[in-house]
């Protein structure tokens, strides 16, 4: 048995996400920025592979799987200082601020 015997995966080009998907399901979803995506309903989540999201974007970017599948190890400090980036770096594109003060 697989994770997820149903195939079909469900466009969300033109469709709210929440509305495509079942309540309560788990889900895997890619978005392709403002030209929607595609999602998949996770049937069996304890087959689900943890690194599945990591393979997708790297083979969107033509990478190498052991760098999913095997990834180096760092320290704690290392990440936290990545993290500190990517806060930075998300904020200025984060458009929940401006959207929460319009609804």
């Amino acid at each position: 048995m697989t994770w997820a015997e149903n195939k079909r995966l469900i466009d969300i080009r033109d469709k709210d996400l929440r509305k495509s998907v079942p309540k309560g399901f788990p889900y895997f979803a890619v978005h392709f920025g403002t030209k929607g995506g595609f999602a998949h309903v996770i049937e069996n989540e304890s087959l689900f592979p943890r690194w599945f999201g990591q393979e997708v974007v790297g083979g969107m970017l033509d990478l190498e799987p052991k760098l999913w599948l095997y990834p180096k190890r760092e320290s704690f400090e290392d990440g936290l200082k990545k993290v500190s980036l990517l806060k930075e770096i998300w904020r200025k594109v984060d458009l929940t601020e401006r959207l929460s003060a319009i609804l």
